[in-house]
């Protein structure tokens, strides 16, 4: 349970929350209270711990209202974390694999955030769909190194938010 805040929603730092009680309720002893994360980050981020976990209760108590002083803060500073996309990064993306195919259709490029913000699994289903997509080409002309199609990428790319 919880929520993602885009970047059009103007809550900067405020990336994310979780209500980690709800998702993991074996790991609380205490089932009267709430236990949160709420993920920052961004231009608008502090960096000290404390001023990150003043930005987490302002951000608890916008968000939902909570007046409450929680009775435990605990603030990790992980800069790289949690990559935010600038809105059009799934048009900008795009538009250099068209290109990529046009001019330098032998480069092959797969990894994290070419084909949109996904998880660890993810990246490996690209990783194996790209080096099945190879193997299929080498096998038809052996001798031949063969370039990528559109085809190839289509069902790689995940949607992404700016589709439209």
């Amino acid at each position: 349970a919880g929520y993602f805040v885009g970047s059009l929603e103007k809550q900067q730092p405020v990336l994310a929350m979780s209500w980690d009680s709800l998702l993991f309720p074996d790991q609380d002893q205490n089932r009267s209270k709430a236990r949160l994360t709420v993920y920052l980050g961004g231009e608008q981020c502090p960096s000290g711990i404390t001023d990150i976990e003043q930005a987490a209760l302002y951000a608890v108590k916008q968000h939902l209202g909570v007046s409450d002083e929680p009775v435990g803060v605990h603030a990790a500073f992980w800069p790289k974390a949690l990559p935010q996309y600038a809105v059009g990064h799934y048009k900008l993306i795009r538009s250099f694999n068209a290109a990529r195919i046009q001019h330098l259709p032998w480069l092959q490029v797969v990894g994290p955030g070419y084909f949109g913000t996904r998880g660890a699994a993810d990246e490996i289903v690209d990783a194996r769909k790209l080096a099945d997509s190879i193997c299929r080409r080498f096998a038809r002309f052996p001798g031949l190194v063969e370039n990528e199609t559109e085809e190839d990428t289509a069902s790689r790319y995940g949607g992404g938010f700016d589709t439209a």
